[in-house]
C-alpha cells in the first residue's frame, strides 16, 4: 500500500496499552458488529480512536464487521505478537518498506507527518506505532527504539508528583497539580491525589486527557 493510499484512511492514535485492552476484552466473543457502545466506560474520544485504529489497522471494515484479522488478533493469542506484526507490515506498508532496522528518526517522524496530523497528535500516531512495533517485536533501529522509551518517559514526566508537608498519606500515594492561568483572567487547577499507576484504563485515560487539554492551551 502506498502513502497515499495509507493517508486516505484516519491513522491510529489511540494509546497502544488501550488499544490492546480493548482487544483482550474480545477474547470472550466477538460481535457481528464493533462500534462506540462496545466500550461504555472510554471517554468519547477514546471510543472514537479506538474505532478509528481498528479501521485503519484493517480490524473492521467499513461498515463495523469485523475482520479475519481481526478474529485472529484476538483468538490466536499465544500467537498474538506474530499476528499485530503482520497487520502492521500491511497497514504501515510505507514506513515498514523503508527498512525500520535502516531508517534514522528524522526520516521517521518525516514520514509520520505525511499522515497530516499535528501537535500533541502527531506524537500520538508515534507513540501508538512505535508501542506496537515494540508489542510485536517488528525490527527496528536501535534509535527508533530509544525513541520509543523517550515517548513514555515524555509522558509520564508530564505529572510530577509533589509533597504536601505534615501530612501522612498512604504509600505509593501521588500528589499532582496542573495550573493554566487563562488569557482573559482566572485560574484552572488540576489535582489529583492517589496513585496513578493503581488507576483502571479508563480513570487513567480520562486523566491524562484533562492533562493534555491543559498542556495544550498553554501552548
Amino acid at each position: 500500500m502506498n502513502v497515499s493510499s495509507e493517508r486516505n484512511r484516519a491513522v491510529a492514535y489511540v494509546p497502544f496499552t488501550t488499544f490492546l485492552d480493548a482487544i483482550k476484552t474480545l477474547e470472550h466473543g466477538i460481535p457481528n458488529q464493533i462500534d462506540t457502545s462496545m466500550w461504555p466506560s472510554y471517554s468519547t474520544a477514546i471510543k472514537a480512536q479506538l474505532l478509528g485504529s481498528f479501521r485503519f489497522l484493517g480490524l473492521v471494515d467499513a461498515s463495523g464487521k469485523p475482520t479475519k484479522s481481526l478474529r485472529a488478533l484476538v483468538h490466536e493469542k499465544s500467537n498474538r505478537k506474530d499476528v499485530l506484526k503482520e497487520i502492521l507490515r500491511t497497514s504501515y506498508a510505507g514506513i515498514v518498506g523503508m527498512d525500520l532496522t535502516k531508517t534514522s528518526p528524522r526520516q521517521f517522524d518525516s514520514y509520520m507527518r505525511q499522515y497530516g496530523m499535528k501537535g500533541e497528535t502527531h506524537k500520538k500516531v508515534i507513540s501508538f506505532f512505535l508501542r506496537a512495533a515494540s508489542y510485536a517485536e517488528l525490527p527496528m533501529s536501535p534509535l527508533l527504539g530509544r525513541k520509543t522509551r523517550a515517548v513514555g518517559i515524555r509522558r509520564t514526566s508530564r505529572v510530577q508528583p509533589q509533597t504536601r508537608p505534615n501530612a501522612a498519606l498512604p504509600e505509593g500515594t501521588q500528589l499532582t497539580s496542573k495550573q493554566v492561568v487563562l488569557r482573559s483572567g482566572g485560574r484552572i487547577t488540576l489535582n489529583f491525589e492517589g496513585s496513578l499507576l493503581n488507576l483502571d484504563t479508563s480513570d487513567r485515560n480520562f486523566f491524562f486527557e484533562l492533562f493534555d487539554k491543559l498542556r495544550a492551551y498553554e501552548k
